[in-house]
């Protein structure tokens, strides 16, 4: 599974895909889920008509705390099972790749007889920068300050314009649903970090002291990364303690 970059935007939806495979990457290192992961795969694998399949899969999943989106890799899982073994895996992940910027004419389908040619046309996200306009320099009237003024104001109007174009792309992404990764969601070993401490609240139901312990940090800490992470994925999480 390819790690986040932190120089790209993601949807909502890919965030939640690689964090849940984080998440069942520590639940299959667990005996006892593992256990009832097989005998989930018993269960489908028997003569059940499609009701009986959702039932066992909701059954499932109210007994382990799992990611909204569980159900669906539960049975893409299960239809691996003869190449992967009992393990919970993503499946598929699909949605919409915007495409800012301006209508480009990329080339042109050329008629034939009544029939009219067809300009192929698409999206591309130029930026197009303020041309500054030609000025004069008279060095009689003129000195090098007010020419290196001259230079500094025309830089300003190319560097103001390229950004006002740049963050009106961003936000057709962003209006898309794409954004940047969070900070805390930068360095792979932070994410499996929370993933561990989520594990150990949800799964084990650890209390947050507990937790905090654990992993040798405060915890409000633990209790505010945990609960974050978890209401990305949808995990309902035991009472407070």
């Amino acid at each position: 599974m390819p790690l986040l970059a932190p120089g790209n935007r993601w949807t909502r939806d890919e965030i939640v895909y690689h964090a849940a495979g984080f998440y069942y990457e520590r639940l299959n290192q667990d005996p006892d889920f593992r256990e009832a992961l097989s005998n989930l795969f018993n269960r489908l694998d028997g003569p059940l008509p499609e009701d009986g399949r959702q039932e066992a899969i909701r059954d499932f999943c109210s007994t382990w705390p799992l990611p909204a989106r569980a159900p669906e890799d539960l049975l893409w899982s299960h239809e691996l099972r003869p190449w992967q073994g009992d393990r919970l895996v993503t499946g598929g992940l699909s949605g919409f790749v915007p495409t800012p910027g301006l209508p480009v004419v990329t080339g042109t389908i050329p008629g034939d007889g009544d029939t009219p040619s067809l300009r192929i046309v698409e999206r591309q996200p130029w930026i197009f920068p303020s041309v500054p306009l030609p000025f004069t320099y008279d060095p009689l009237t003129h000195d090098r300050r007010w020419l290196r003024d001259r230079i500094d104001a025309i830089c300003a109007d190319i560097r103001s314009s390229i950004l006002a174009q740049a963050e009106a792309l961003e936000r057709e992404v962003e209006q898309a649903g794409w954004g940047p990764l969070p900070p805390a969601w930068h360095d792979p070993d932070s994410l499996r970090q929370a993933v561990d401490r989520l594990y150990l609240r949800a799964i084990r139901r650890m209390s947050w002291s507990r937790v905090a312990i654990k992993a040798r940090t405060r915890r409000s800490a633990v209790q505010e990364q945990v609960t974050r992470l978890a209401s990305l994925l949808g995990i309902t999480l035991p009472p407070l303690g």
